[in-house]
């Protein structure tokens, strides 16, 4: 055990070498080492080998750290009711994936995993769409708040639906009315989340000036309903996620949040990014690497994602008013998915609903999408100029 932990001690400090010197992404080198030392080679750690809550404590900062990236201003009231259609692209997508992963054969649970994995669209910081539209300097254009709008009710609507899931999973039980109670329990912990969201925080938070002491009562917000949920019965996911969404605007200014974020974003990039790289690496399979047989479901599974996405989002953005240079960063940004999706697949590992060769594809279809979108995004660069 004591050689494990150091094994991992030192691969972290690597990590964030790699990350401070050279900006390489601590998923990425936390995946690359995780295999060298794991399954690939010499087999010195292993996912059980891991200290005991490391997952749960990793997705928890990794979620919280995505919910600050909720924007300011009269967000909610104007354009996520405003954009409320752009929700059309995402269950289009949700049904198309599970039509392909029925017809190729996969179980029913799994199909409806790799429906909450794919049809999440990226939202963190590292976001390969944020980072092109910051480079672009479109942070307070109507493409940014439309995009976020999109985003976050699509993400909204797929963890709770997922945590709705594995409540069902936890119960053992997928009758109806095992269903009806797992429904019932994600139904109350909104309703309490909204009530401590929405009164509770602020009459704590109104007084305070300094900023530690902020970003510390969100973290504590974020942890108080996690424990909540844990007591109803479904998973903390859905805690962390809402936890800072339902805080009303006035409490989350840009000149509050952006400093809180930024340093909770060193924290993400030490610590969150690289442990979360190393549980995916030791989750990946290896030998599915030389499997014909997933290749082509996964492959249709990519296609369908990406002609099922790109159309009903032109579609939807017909009468819109966005330039064409908009719909297309709108549209191919929307191909992009990690954080939530990398979150649902570790959790559905962790849980048994998929094994260690579903979550490889996995794995490499999402880096596909992402390539693809920052890819195609350099392509509309190009035409816009």
């Amino acid at each position: 055990m004591t050689v494990t932990l150091s094994v991992l001690f030192a691969i972290w400090l690597l990590q964030v070498a790699l990350f401070h010197f050279y900006k390489i992404s601590g998923i990425l080198s936390g995946i690359i080492l995780s295999l060298m030392f794991g399954e690939l080679s010499l087999n010195i750690i292993s996912t059980s080998s891991l200290p005991p809550y490391l997952l749960e404590s990793t997705i928890f900062m990794a979620l919280f750290y995505l919910g600050l990236t909720k924007p300011n201003g009269e967000f909610f009231k104007k354009y996520l009711w405003q954009n409320r259609k752009m929700v059309i692209p995402t269950l289009a997508v949700m049904l198309i994936i599970f039509v392909v992963a029925i017809i190729m054969n996969f179980d029913l649970h799994i199909a409806i995993i790799l429906v909450f994995a794919f049809s999440v669209v990226s939202l963190s910081t590292n976001s390969v769409s944020l980072q092109f539209m910051r480079e672009h300097n479109l942070e307070k254009s109507e493409i940014w708040k439309i995009f976020f709008a999109k985003v976050i009710s699509n993400n909204f609507l797929i963890v709770v639906m997922f945590v709705t899931l594995l409540a069902i999973f936890d119960g053992g039980s997928d009758s109806i009315f095992g269903i009806a109670t797992a429904i019932l329990k994600t139904l109350i912990f909104l309703i309490i989340s909204v009530a401590i969201s929405r009164y509770i925080y602020p009459r704590i938070a109104q007084n305070i000036k300094l900023l530690p002491v902020i970003g510390a009562l969100l973290l504590i917000n974020a942890s108080v309903q996690a424990v909540i949920a844990y007591f109803i019965g479904i998973h903390f996911m859905i805690a962390v996620f809402v936890s800072t969404l339902f805080i009303p605007e006035l409490y989350l200014k840009v000149n509050i949040i952006e400093p809180i974020r930024n340093s909770f974003g060193k924290f993400n990039n030490y610590f969150t990014s690289p442990i979360l790289g190393i549980i995916i690496g030791l989750g990946i399979h290896t030998n599915i690497l030389f499997d014909r047989e997933l290749f082509l479901p996964f492959l249709t599974i990519i296609l369908a994602i990406l002609i099922v996405q790109y159309l009903s989002n032109k579609a939807i953005m017909r009468f819109s008013g966005l330039k064409e240079t908009e719909k297309r960063i709108l549209s191919i940004g929307s191909f992009a998915k990690t954080d939530l999706s990398v979150s649902i697949l570790v959790i559905s590992l962790y849980y048994g609903l998929i094994d260690n060769d579903i979550f490889t594809s996995s794995i490499i279809l999402l880096a596909m999408l992402n390539l693809l979108a920052w890819h195609w995004l350099k392509y509309v660069e190009i035409k816009s100029k």
